[in-house]
């Protein structure tokens, strides 16, 4: 009984200090793939977000345009009355 115990409790450290060691082998590469991929969806999401502004000022252009060229109609229509008003 004693010696399944003492057994028992060796394979536990060995266990235990076998994760250690392997933790510590393999713990730079799964860090730097995982900052790798942290990096990849940081690029995918500051593009997304780029695209979409980039979107957005050119929807933002032509509603300037849209109202510059009303603002143009509105001026030549008051012009034209005005000029009707003075004959």
């Amino acid at each position: 009984m004693l010696a399944g115990l003492i057994k028992t409790l060796l394979y536990i450290l060995f266990f235990w200090y076998g994760f250690k060691l392997l933790a510590k082998i393999f713990a730079p590469f799964l860090m730097r793939y995982a900052a790798k991929k942290v990096q990849e969806k940081y690029k995918d999401q500051m593009k997304q977000q780029m695209e979409g502004l980039v979107l957005i000022r050119i929807v933002n252009q032509r509603k300037k345009e849209r109202f510059l060229l009303s603002q143009k109609l509105v001026l030549k229509t008051n012009q034209t009355q005005s000029l009707l008003e003075i004959m």
